[in-house]
């Protein structure tokens, strides 16, 4: 039996880079009318990943496991300009719709990661039929700065933008 082919578009900006003035300010909506290869995922969103300061509490075994996880998240590129989502998708026919699930990575607002493997919808999307969609947001101080004189919670209102 021959398997759907699942289309995945990587990398797709939603918001202009949180870069110099936008750094710790809310997430303004991407406006491009350039095309752009959508074919690898962006680099995850900055933070300091440590699997002894992620996981203080855990046995010499568990450090071990928690760093396996840790490496996973922790080896890919970070930039600031990150706030992109990824979508997988089998073909559509333009008469049907499908559902759309939102998955949202975890990480206690600290550890990064829309392109972590275990978070790959390619399977999902093949298998239930739906449209899968990730995203980057800020994470860390560029997410939650927790200065009075900034945004607060800036990486909540990146999840939001994402959603929209």
């Amino acid at each position: 039996m021959e398997r759907p082919v699942v289309s995945e578009y990587l990398g797709i900006p939603y918001a202009s880079p949180p870069v110099g003035f936008l750094r710790f300010a809310a997430p303004e909506p991407f406006s491009s009318k350039q095309s752009f290869d959508a074919s690898a995922y962006s680099p995850d969103c900055p933070a300091n990943i440590s699997p002894t300061y992620t996981f203080p509490k855990l046995r010499t075994l568990g450090q071990r496991i928690a760093s396996k996880f840790a490496d996973q998240a922790g080896n890919h590129a970070q930039s600031e300009d990150c706030l992109t989502l990824n979508i997988w998708t089998k073909t559509q026919s333009r008469k049907s719709r499908k559902p759309v699930l939102l998955w949202i990575h975890g990480g206690r607002f600290t550890i990064p990661g829309s392109n972590n493997p275990i978070y790959n919808g390619r399977y999902l999307a093949d298998n239930e039929d739906v449209v899968v969609v990730t995203f980057n947001h800020r994470v860390g101080i560029f997410g939650f700065p927790g200065s009075p004189v900034t945004t607060q919670n800036v990486g909540l209102l990146d999840q939001r933008l994402a959603v929209q």
